[in-house]
């Protein structure tokens, strides 16, 4: 079964790191690591962040957020990434077990699905996707970034996310994603809370 990486930027997350650990560790697959990326907490994050399951902590004050998704691509060593953010939950806890046996049984680059988001922990929206095609980007229909997992391998053929985009990179990302001649799929659950 493939491993995966989970990569968490931090900075000063103490107050909802705690639920984004229990999220992962309440999953019933357990092959993966957790490399943080801290930007300098002065709080109580890293305490909090080594007690996570396989937890690898980097700090690299001086890094954007796309710098240090970056820097965490880098020292992944998984099969499989995803991108769990400081102040967000894994919902499904049968995420990580399904998508393996997605990623096993179909000849496919990535995987996407349904996320709500959330503020002040009251629900705003449901992100809700569906089975894109190519031309759904051109009208800016794109799933959420936070619902992807990927094959690594993914990044060696399209890049990493370009740091030149202070708060877009991600939808850049996105748009070169589904522009590529690589296969996805829909996976049709709600999988993340995002704040």
């Amino acid at each position: 079964m493939p491993r995966y990486s989970i990569i968490t930027c931090v900075k000063n997350s103490s107050l909802t790191i705690n639920e984004t650990i229990d999220s992962l560790n309440n999953q019933n697959y357990y092959d993966y690591e957790h490399i943080f990326v801290d930007a300098g907490s002065t709080d109580k994050s890293l305490d909090i962040c080594s007690r996570s399951h396989n937890a690898k902590i980097f700090i690299e004050p001086r890094l954007t957020l796309y710098e240090a998704l970056n820097f965490g691509i880098r020292k992944s060593t998984g099969d499989l990434i995803f991108f769990l953010h400081s102040d967000d939950q894994i919902i499904d806890n049968n995420l990580l077990k399904n998508v393996s046996e997605i990623f096993k049984n179909k000849n496919i680059s990535f995987v996407y699905s349904d996320i709500i988001m959330k503020k002040n922990n009251k629900f705003i929206r449901k992100w809700k996707s569906k089975n894109l095609f190519k031309n759904d980007i051109d009208h800016f229909v794109f799933p959420a970034h936070t619902s992807i997992l990927y094959k690594k391998e993914v990044f060696n053929k399209i890049g990493q996310f370009n740091t030149d985009y202070k708060i877009a990179s991600d939808f850049d990302y996105l748009a070169r994603l589904f522009n590529s001649n690589l296969d996805w799929y829909y996976y049709n659950q709600t999988t993340v809370s995002m704040n």
